[in-house]
């Protein structure tokens, strides 16, 4: 209980900041955002599950058979076993699915100037910027104030910030749950399919300035070759931003260390990130020869042998 005491105060904190009653401590953390948003299931079930629709801004140029992948998806085949696409993208072997998209460089190691740009609460912002929100959420504009609040107090240091952010994060989740009051398949389709095409948009405008690594669900990775074209790189990121409604966040390393797309050690300058079962800083309750975790996050980025 103590090595997942966060976990405790993250639900209480759910509680005590809605003003929910305590019984509800029993619920999920999707359960109670489904009662702070007020949400409840239509009296009839709503037969438009595939109906999807995309973001008018979006922009693919030759990448643009992946949308029609998913219009011919949505129209003929609707199965979840059989929706991924495995195709190409700016040179990385990449998987589109229902899910999110993923493609990395495998078996890796490389150095320079790289680039993780990430989108700022993705997910929250495809359904308050584009509509893609639960249509089981009575009043939509309440969660775009958690949403807003969260930033806020975020920015500010404030705790509160916590419960928020679990609201603003757990709510695509638990649109694609039918036991969920906030159960709503066509919105979450449109938010995935949406997201991953926005990202291969992205990726679409900087293919040729720079040397793309990995994308995942909300971010890709891309090492700058030369540092006189950060201002063009920096430029079309913004005019993605203003086009789409979204924010990106960025971060930059120097190293990485990469076995697939979910497994991984990036290094800063002054830290490193690291993700997957082979690297990742165990604790007590997965306490598996962390000896091993450590010889190999040692081994690539200090060069201590094994």
């Amino acid at each position: 209980f103590l090595e997942n005491k966060h976990e405790f105060e993250s639900h209480m904190g759910l509680i005590k900041e809605f003003n929910l009653p305590l019984w509800m401590i029993s619920k999920t953390k999707a359960q109670l955002s489904a009662e702070i948003l007020g949400a409840e299931l239509p009296n009839k079930p709503r037969d438009d599950e595939f109906d999807i629709s995309f973001i008018p801004t979006l922009k693919l140029g030759k990448y643009e058979y992946i949308k029609d992948h998913y219009i011919n998806w949505s129209k003929n085949i609707q199965d979840y076993n059989n929706i991924n696409l495995e195709t190409i993208i700016a040179g990385v072997p990449t998987i589109i699915s229902g899910g999110g998209i993923h493609g990395a460089l495998d078996n890796t190691l490389d150095t320079g100037n790289f680039i993780l740009a990430d989108v700022s609460g993705y997910y929250p912002a495809l359904m308050i910027e584009h509509g893609f929100l639960s249509r089981n959420v009575a009043n939509p504009l309440k969660f775009k104030q958690i949403r807003d609040e969260r930033n806020e107090m975020k920015a500010n240091g404030d705790p509160r910030e916590q419960p928020r952010k679990i609201v603003a994060n757990s709510t695509f989740g638990a649109s694609k749950y039918k036991y969920n009051k906030l159960y709503d398949p066509r919105q979450a389709n449109n938010q995935c399919f949406n997201g991953q095409l926005a990202l291969v948009d992205l990726i679409e405008k900087l293919e040729g300035l720079v040397k793309f690594y990995q994308y995942n669900t909300d971010g890709i990775l891309f090492k700058v070759h030369n540092k006189s074209d950060e201002p063009k790189i920096f430029e079309i990121c913004k005019e993605w931003e203003i086009r789409n409604n979204f924010t990106l966040d960025y971060e930059r390393y120097n190293k990485i260390i990469q076995k697939d797309v979910n497994n991984y050690i990036f290094v800063a300058d002054d830290y490193i990130v690291t993700k997957g079962a082979w690297v990742k800083k165990l604790s007590k309750l997965d306490n598996d020869l962390p000896i091993v975790n450590k010889a190999i996050v040692d081994y690539f980025t200090k060069g201590i042998s094994p």
